[in-house]
C-alpha cells in the first residue's frame, strides 16, 4: 500500500511537469510574437519619423533657395498682373522677361537637386515651366494642389501626380500690391527624398510604389515606369524593386487598402510600407523601406534561451520533488532515534524552526506543564513568546530577541546567551541557550538546549549589518557623483579645494593643476566681465546663481557649461565656500551657432541679422546712442556666375567675406551675409565721418583685390556698391525693416551710377 502511494505521488509530479512544460512553451511563444510585434511597430514609427525628417530637410533647402525668388516677388507679381491671354505676342514677351528673372534662382535649385520650377496663373493656366519652357498654356484645373492654392492663397506641400511627373510639390502664393496674381511651384521626385534619407540613414533602402489608377501622366512620361509583376502598381524603372522585396510585397493582403504595413522576411530584414496621400487626402502610393535589423535574431536567441532555462528549472524541480519523496521514507527512523536521545537528557531540549516546535523531550513538556507538542503549538506561536523582559543590559530583551533568536544563537556559538522564562507556577527560571542546526525531513530546523539560564544579547548583529550596507550605499553614491557629476568646490575666497573626476575629464587638467587655483584658469576671453560681477554679487549675498558660461580646457578648446553655484554654510550658518554643479551644453550651443550661420561663408545669416539689428536699434534708441547700418551688394554677380560658373561665384563671395572680416574688427557677430552677394555690417559707428571712412575703405579694398570680372562694366574687376545709414537720434517710430528698406534704395542709386560707389543716408531730426 505504501509503495502504491509512493508511485502514485511520483506519477502526479510527472504529469504536473508535462502540463507546466506545455504552458511554458505556449507562454514564450506568445511572448516572442509580442516582442516581434513591438519591434515592427517601433521600426514603422521610426520610418515615419525618418520620412518626416527628410521632408522637413527638403522644405528647409527649398525655403533657403527660394529666398532670392521671394526677394523678387514684386517684379514677378508685376509681370503676372500684366498677363493678357488674348495678346499672344505680349504673353510670350512677359514669359521671356520672367524667365530672365528666374534663371539664376532656377540654376541654384537645379544645383541643389530640384528639377522643376513652375509658375501658374490665377485662372489655373500654366504660365512658365523653367524646366520645360516650350510647354505652357495648359489648364491645370485637374490638379487638386492648384485648386487649393487658388482658393486658400497660402503655402502648401504634398504629393501629386501631374501630366509630366509624379512629384512632391512645394507651392507658394504670389502677390502684387496685396492682390493674389499667381503661384510658384518647386517640385521634386521621390528620388530626391530618398537621396536625403540615404544621407541620414545610409543602411536603409527605399523604393516607391504608386497606384496606376491615380497616375495622370501623359503616355510618353509613363515610359519611366513599369508595372510591378503585372499588378496595377507602378514602380520607377531606374530604381526597380528587387525581386525578393517584390515577392514579399505581393504576399501582403489588401495591398490596395494603402494601410501602414510592417513585416519580416529572410529572417533578418524588416519591410515597411508607408502610405502617401495626395492633396485630396487620398492614399495613392507607398514609400517602401527595407532595413537590416539584428534585433530579430536577438529576440529569437533570447526566446530560445528563456525556453531552455525554464525547461531546465522545471526538470530541476521535478528531480527535487522525486528526491524529497524518496528522502521522506527515512524520516520516521530518524525521529524515533532522536526521541530516545532527547528523553534521556535532564536539560530542556526541543526541535524548532524558530516558530513552531516539531519535537521536544519530556523535560520541555514538564516545564511548560503540557501533555503534547500539539497542545503547545496550538496555544503558542513561538517559544520566544515566553521570554521575559530583563532589566539588565546584558540580557536579551523580549521585544528584540524575537523569532529569529535561533539564528542569532547559531551565528554566535562563542556567546553566552541568557534568557528568563516563567515556569508553570509563575516563577522565573534563567537559562543559557545553545543551538545546533540539523536537517529533519528536508526542513531547516535546530536542536535547542536550555540549561537553567537564559540568554541575552542585543540584537546588534542585524543593526550592524544594516549600518554597514547603508555605509556601502553612501560610498557608492559618492563614487557615482564623483564619476558622473561635474562639480567643483571653493573656499569663500574662490580658491578651488575640490574637483570631481567628471570635471577633470571635461577640463583636461589634472587635479594637482587645479587645486589651489581660481576658476579664472578656465576663463574664455569672450566671456564678459559683467557676468562674473553678477555671479559674485549673487553668491556672496547667499543666493544661488544660475547661468551659462563659456570656458577653455587645457588644450585651448572652448566648451559651454550650464552652471548652478550654491553657497556652502558651516554649523553657524556662515558662508564658508561655494559648490558649483555643471552640465555640459557644448553640443546645444554648437547647434544654436550653426542655426545662425550662413553655410557658404560662416557669417551670420539673414534671420540672425534681423534679430541682432532689431535688438540693436531698440537698445540704441533707448540709450540715446547712434544707429548705423552698412549694406553691401556685389556688382553684377549674376553676370559673373554666367561667365565664370556658380562655383567660382561662390568662391568670389567667400573672398569678399574675408575682406569684410579683415576690415570690420568690431566683433565676431558684426558681419552678415543675407543672400547672394548681399552683406551687412553692424559696427556701432560713433559718427558720420567714421562710418563714411569705413565704407570707402571696404569699397576700395574689394576693388584693389583685383578679382577679374569682364562683365562688370568699365571696371573689369569685382566691385561692390555700398549703402550706409547713420542717425544721431533715431526717431523711436523707426524699426529695423524701415532702415533696411531705406538703405536698400541707396544700392539702387549706386547701381544706376554703374556701381563701385558709397551712398550715404544721414538721418538728422534736427
Amino acid at each position: 500500500m505504501e509503495k502504491l502511494k509512493k508511485y502514485s505521488f511520483i506519477a502526479i509530479i510527472i504529469a504536473v511537469y508535462f502540463v507546466l512544460q506545455i504552458g511554458t512553451f505556449s507562454y514564450f511563444d506568445s511572448k516572442y510574437d509580442s516582442e516581434i510585434e513591438n519591434l515592427l511597430e517601433t521600426t514603422q514609427k521610426a520610418n515615419l519619423d525618418q520620412i518626416v525628417i527628410g521632408e522637413e530637410k527638403i522644405k528647409n533647402i527649398v525655403s533657403q533657395e527660394m529666398i532670392d525668388i521671394l526677394h523678387k516677388e514684386e517684379e514677378i507679381g508685376r509681370i503676372l498682373s500684366k498677363v493678357d491671354l488674348g495678346n499672344e505676342k505680349r504673353f510670350q514677351k512677359l514669359r521671356e522677361n520672367l524667365e530672365d528673372i528666374l534663371e539664376e534662382p532656377f540654376q541654384k535649385l537645379q544645383k541643389s537637386g530640384f528639377a522643376n520650377l513652375h509658375i501658374h496663373l490665377t485662372n489655373k493656366v500654366s504660365f512658365l515651366r523653367m524646366h520645360d519652357f516650350d510647354k505652357f498654356g495648359d489648364n491645370l484645373d485637374f490638379r487638386e494642389s492648384v485648386n487649393i492654392i487658388n482658393l486658400e492663397n497660402s503655402s502648401i506641400h504634398g504629393f501629386e501626380s501631374g501630366r509630366t511627373a509624379n512629384v512632391f510639390r512645394y507651392i507658394v502664393p504670389l502677390f502684387y500690391k496685396s492682390e493674389f496674381v499667381g503661384s510658384l511651384e518647386v517640385g521634386y521626385t521621390e528620388e530626391k527624398l530618398f537621396e536625403i534619407l540615404k544621407e541620414i540613414y545610409p543602411t536603409d533602402n527605399y523604393y516607391f510604389l504608386i497606384d496606376e489608377e491615380s497616375v495622370k501622366l501623359l503616355d510618353k512620361y509613363k515610359e519611366d515606369f513599369e508595372n510591378l509583376r503585372n499588378t496595377s502598381f507602378l514602380t520607377r524603372k531606374e530604381s526597380l524593386i528587387p525581386e525578393n522585396v517584390a515577392e514579399e510585397i505581393l504576399k501582403i493582403e489588401n495591398l490596395r487598402d494603402f494601410s501602414k504595413t510592417s513585416t519580416i522576411f529572410e529572417e533578418k530584414q524588416i519591410l515597411n510600407l508607408i502610405p502617401i496621400q495626395n492633396f485630396a487626402n487620398k492614399n495613392i502610393a507607398y514609400i517602401i523601406s527595407v532595413q537590416q535589423n539584428d534585433q530579430i535574431a536577438k529576440i529569437q536567441s533570447n526566446n530560445w534561451t528563456d525556453i531552455l532555462l525554464a525547461s531546465f528549472l522545471l526538470i530541476s524541480l521535478l528531480a527535487l520533488a522525486i528526491y524529497r519523496e524518496i528522502q521522506r521514507n527515512f524520516v520516521s527512523f530518524e525521529e524515533k532515534y532522536l526521541n530516545s536521545i532527547l528523553n534521556s537528557q535532564k536539560d530542556i531540549i526541543f526541535v524548532s524552526d524558530g516558530k513552531k516546535v516539531s519535537n521536544a523531550n519530556s523535560a520541555f513538556l514538564n516545564f511548560f506543564s503540557i501533555t503534547s507538542i500539539k497542545n503547545f503549538n496550538k496555544n503558542s506561536k513561538c517559544v520566544c513568546d515566553f521570554f521575559e523582559k530583563i532589566e539588565k543590559p546584558d540580557y536579551i530583551y523580549k521585544d528584540k530577541f524575537d523569532r529569529s533568536w535561533i539564528k542569532t544563537v547559531l551565528d554566535n556559538p562563542e556567546t553566552d546567551f541568557r534568557v528568563v522564562i516563567k515556569n508553570s507556577t509563575g516563577n522565573p527560571v534563567t537559562f543559557s541557550i545553545s543551538a545546533k542546526y540539523m536537517d529533519f525531513d528536508t526542513k531547516k530546523q535546530s536542536v535547542i538546549t536550555l540549561k537553567n539560564i537564559s540568554t541575552f544579547v542585543e540584537y546588534h548583529d542585524k543593526l550592524e549589518k544594516e549600518v554597514s550596507e547603508q555605509a556601502q550605499r553612501l560610498d557608492e553614491n559618492i563614487r557615482i557623483i564623483e564619476e558622473n557629476v561635474i562639480v567643483t568646490g571653493t573656499d569663500k575666497n574662490g580658491i578651488i579645494n575640490y574637483v570631481s573626476e567628471a570635471f577633470l575629464r571635461m577640463s583636461g587638467y589634472s587635479r594637482e593643476a587645479i587645486i589651489g587655483k581660481r576658476h579664472s584658469l578656465f576663463k574664455h576671453p569672450d566671456t564678459p566681465r559683467e557676468l562674473y560681477k553678477d555671479l559674485w554679487n549673487t553668491i556672496t549675498n547667499g543666493d544661488v546663481w544660475e547661468g551659462e558660461i563659456q570656458n577653455l580646457d587645457s588644450f585651448g578648446r572652448d566648451y559651454w557649461m550650464k552652471v548652478n553655484i550654491h553657497p556652502r554654510r558651516d554649523a553657524k550658518n556662515r558662508i564658508d565656500g561655494y559648490v558649483a554643479i555643471r552640465q555640459d551644453i557644448t553640443d546645444k550651443k554648437q547647434v544654436e551657432w550653426m542655426q545662425k550661420r550662413d553655410q557658404l561663408t560662416s557669417l551670420g545669416n539673414r534671420e540672425y541679422f534681423k534679430q541682432v539689428f532689431e535688438e540693436t536699434v531698440k537698445e540704441n534708441i533707448s540709450n540715446d546712442k547712434p544707429v548705423s547700418l552698412v549694406l553691401i551688394f556685389m556688382d553684377n554677380l549674376r553676370e559673373y556666375n554666367i561667365n565664370y560658373s556658380l562655383q567660382k561665384g561662390d568662391s568670389l563671395i567667400r573672398s569678399i567675406a574675408v575682406i569684410l572680416r579683415k576690415h570690420a574688427t568690431c566683433g565676431k557677430d558684426a558681419i552678415f551675409r543675407l543672400a547672394g552677394g548681399e552683406f551687412t555690417v553692424l559696427c556701432g559707428f560713433k559718427d558720420e565721418g567714421e562710418l563714411k571712412e569705413f565704407s570707402e575703405r571696404i569699397r576700395q579694398a574689394v576693388e584693389n583685390a583685383g578679382y577679374h570680372h569682364n562683365a562688370n562694366g568699365e571696371h573689369n574687376v569685382a566691385t561692390i556698391s555700398v549703402g550706409a545709414f547713420f542717425s544721431e537720434n533715431l526717431n523711436p517710430e523707426h524699426d529695423g525693416d524701415q532702415i533696411y528698406a531705406e538703405v536698400s534704395s541707396l544700392i539702387q542709386v549706386s547701381r544706376r551710377k554703374g556701381g563701385n560707389t558709397v551712398e550715404m543716408l544721414v538721418d538728422n531730426p534736427d
